[in-house]
């Protein structure tokens, strides 16, 4: 028999002759109805999860308390089975995980001089987002407030699911004195307006057959250009803002390594 409430059966027995009844009964225990939380998290996130409705408990993870914490990487379904001390039943519950959003940070430029203007920071995507560093107000820099040195600017995204994610980009404030000294002790090459928009004039000294060579901060030769006359011009108006180094070079040997700024 599988009586859903306590029962009574009766059974008659008997030997031929004579007959006798007697009663029993199935005594049916309540299961316990057990309770779960349920949560919704972004990745990285911890959930808290607590059952409810019996007095003992043991989950799928191992855990045996009524509370437990967990921290899935991909949307999770977690089993409780709750006891009375006589009965037992299950509850399922979940998990669900949020990717947190992609967030990306290419601030141009990444070098300026600590007496530029204040510069507007762009170039992350989502849009929507906010800025955040040493002089920032809004998405604006101010160098000559912030002084010289490496500043960090962060970039901070929140989605529709409130699940965040940021990016960040250095920005190098320098003074921008002494740029058009040369590293070595020749003094045959300068480079002058420095900082400047992307045109300079080079100026040089009996280097008429010298090699000119313009390396970003990778170390990539973005320009190159033969033949130095004693005063032009070097039109690098088409490469980003950055630092540069101008390489002066005459059959192999380096004449002069400048380092310039290209400031739009």
């Amino acid at each position: 028999v599988t009586p859903t409430v306590t029962t009574n059966y009766t059974v008659t027995g008997g030997n031929g002759i004579c007959s006798n009844t007697k009663t029993t009964s199935v005594n049916v225990n309540s299961l316990p109805i057990v309770t779960a939380t349920s949560a919704t998290i972004c990745a990285g996130q911890t959930a808290t999860l607590t059952a409810g409705g019996a007095t003992s408990y043991t989950w799928n993870t191992s855990a045996t308390t009524t509370v437990i914490a967990v921290t899935p990487t991909v949307t999770t379904n977690y089993t409780v089975t709750g006891g009375n001390g006589i009965c037992s039943n299950t509850k399922t519950t979940s998990v669900n995980v949020n990717a947190l959003p992609v967030v990306s940070y290419a601030q141009n430029p990444t070098m300026v001089c600590v007496a530029s203007t204040s510069i507007t920071l762009s170039a992350a995507t989502p849009t929507g987002g906010g800025y955040s560093g040493t002089t920032v107000t809004g998405n604006i820099f101010d160098p000559s407030t912030a002084g010289t040195g490496t500043f960090v600017i962060t970039y901070l995204y929140t989605d529709g699911n409130s699940c965040s994610n940021s990016a960040f980009q250095n920005i190098i404030v320098s003074s921008c004195t002494g740029f058009d000294q040369l590293v070595s002790n020749d003094q045959s090459v300068s480079i002058y307006p420095n900082p400047s928009n992307g045109l300079f004039t080079i100026k040089s000294k009996d280097n008429n057959n010298a090699l000119i060579e313009v390396i970003n901060m990778l170390g990539q030769i973005v320009y190159q250009e033969k033949n130095l006359n004693e005063n032009q011009t070097l039109d690098l108006y088409h490469l980003q803002n950055g630092l540069y180094t101008v390489k002066v070079s005459e059959n192999g040997k380096t004449i002069s390594n400048n380092k310039i700024i290209i400031q739009k």
